[in-house]
């Protein structure tokens, strides 16, 4: 759980010697992350159930400037977003997929290459049955640990380290 969202990692890191990450993206009404960027991984979306919308910025490596392009997104789209670029996507009002009692969107999330698992398992927040969370939509600080910018070097130096043990 994080960002208001239910996050389930179909394929690891470990798995695919880092080439890729798959995820099962649910967004309750309401939900999805900040305004981000990812510096090592390029992501692309594939919707499976109801729509959301995307924003994208365009200037590399920031989000103190307001997303410049924004795409309202049906089911069984595919969106492409370049590493270093901030995005954001929501779930304004779709309701169409479900989650034990969460009514929501899903989209699949495909990043390259991997290593995005090991952040959400760092600042999630674990959930033992998908099916019986109960989500609530609130300000995003609260769905993510805090971390620190030592915590963060402690977790990009887990990502090289696990890239090391993988490739030797």
């Amino acid at each position: 759980y994080a960002s208001n969202d239910l996050y389930t990692n179909l394929a690891s890191s470990a798995e695919t010697d880092l080439g890729f990450n798959a995820f099962d993206f649910f967004l309750p009404v309401g939900g999805g992350p900040p305004l981000h960027y990812h510096n090592y991984e390029n992501e692309a979306w594939y919707g499976v159930e109801g729509d959301l919308v995307f924003s994208f910025g365009n200037q590399p490596g920031t989000t103190a400037v307001e997303p410049e392009y924004t795409l309202n997104v049906p089911e069984d789209t595919l969106v492409f977003g370049p590493r270093l670029r901030p995005h954001t996507y929501n779930n304004l009002e779709s309701t169409e997929a479900t989650v034990g009692d969460n009514q929501g969107s899903r989209t699949l999330s495909f990043t390259t290459p991997g290593g995005l698992d090991l952040f959400f398992d760092y600042v999630g927040i674990p959930v033992e049955d998908r099916d019986s969370a109960e989500l609530v939509v609130r300000p995003t600080s609260s769905c993510l640990k805090q971390i620190t910018p030592h915590q963060q070097m402690l977790w990009i130096m887990s990502w090289y380290y696990l890239r090391i043990q993988i490739r030797s």
